[in-house]
């Protein structure tokens, strides 16, 4: 007699409506509090206003931009699970699931991956695999390149671009840190052909495995940069889209700000949370504060409305695709799927 194989409780885990629906009304309540000062200044252009002043210059290159943000993830993922019976076109939709889910639940990304977990298992992708997988595409790579990416960002935006006062001290620090961060993540890859003789530092050495070594991970790690970076130029071709001039200076300190605000336990993708926090950013570096609003409400359109409702979408097709195995495994007839 065998002893059934058990998964995860994922059920604990994606019962998500009740935290989204809490995040959602906290977020947007946020929002049309910040929408109403906004309106309160006359000096300001409203939202509908804008909406007929469009560059549709800048307004396709946001959106160009930003649709090379959709497709890193896959991508990652794609590469994670090569090999697997995992299709590049069934690995989007399980990153856009997951993605698409994980910005409605407040604060980490668990959901996320269990959700990659439960559709990569069942296409049998072992265990380990799938498990590991979703934790690097949506926790490793993205936190290795961001620290790669903002430590030289800031340690330039702090020493050569025109900050304003006050800012150059804590944009230097905080740019030195993300540089040392980098550094260690680099050197824990280099050196893990030792990893015996560390064996406690270098417990994450199965997730360098599955992204393929030092040279797969740099692959990953280019890939997630490519993203990050059509994704911050994606918020600045937004802004200009709708009439905002956002500094190019503050841009680099703007997103990571937006980075950092995303993971805000409470509040679902940051919602709220960026729609005030970026234009601050750009407020403190010369912008009106009212346009910033409106440039950084158009690119949250791009950036979170968009994929939370395609991912939405792609998880419905895979629970009915789920159901649909589940019928003809039950009734003895073939997978087709």
């Amino acid at each position: 007699m065998t002893t059934p194989v058990t998964d995860p409780p994922t059920h604990r885990a994606l019962r998500w409506p009740v935290r989204a629906g809490i995040g959602l009304v906290i977020g947007i309540a946020i929002i049309l509090a910040m929408l109403r000062i906004q309106a309160a200044d006359s000096s300001t252009r409203s939202i509908w206003n804008s909406t007929h002043h469009v560059s549709l210059g800048w307004a396709g290159a946001a959106i160009a931009c930003q649709l090379v943000a959709y497709c890193v993830p896959p991508l990652l993922l794609a590469r994670l699970v090569a090999g697997t019976p995992v299709r590049t076109w069934t690995a989007a939709r399980i990153t856009f699931a997951a993605i698409g889910v994980g910005n409605l639940v407040p604060g980490q990304p668990a959901t996320e991956t269990l959700i990659a977990y439960r559709e990569l298992s069942a296409r049998g992708v072992s265990r380990a695999q799938a498990v590991a997988a979703p934790l690097v595409m949506l926790v490793a790579v993205p936190t290795i390149t961001m620290a790669l990416l903002a430590g030289p960002t800031l340690l330039i935006t702090g020493a050569g671009l025109g900050l304003p006062s006050g800012w150059r001290i804590p944009v230097l620090a905080a740019g030195a840190l993300a540089t040392v961060l980098g550094i260690g993540f680099v050197t824990l890859a280099l050196v893990s052909r030792i990893r015996a003789r560390l064996p406690q530092i270098l417990r994450a050495d199965p997730i360098l495995t599955t992204m393929g070594g030092p040279s797969g991970a740099g692959v990953l790690v280019g890939l997630a940069f490519i993203g990050f970076s059509a994704d911050s130029l994606a918020l600045y071709s937004a802004g200009h889209a709708v009439g905002a001039n956002l500094p190019l200076a503050a841009l680099p300190v703007a997103y990571i700000v937006a980075t950092a605000a995303t993971a805000i336990p409470v509040l679902p993708g940051g919602l709220g949370a960026v729609e005030v926090a970026v234009p601050l950013v750009f407020a403190a570096a010369g912008a009106n504060y009212a346009d910033a609003v409106l440039g950084v409400l158009a690119w949250r359109v791009l950036q979170f409305w968009i994929p939370t409702l395609a991912g939405l979408g792609a998880y419905l097709s895979l629970a009915i695709e789920r159901r649909r195995r589940n019928r003809r495994a039950a009734t003895g007839l073939p997978d087709l799927s």
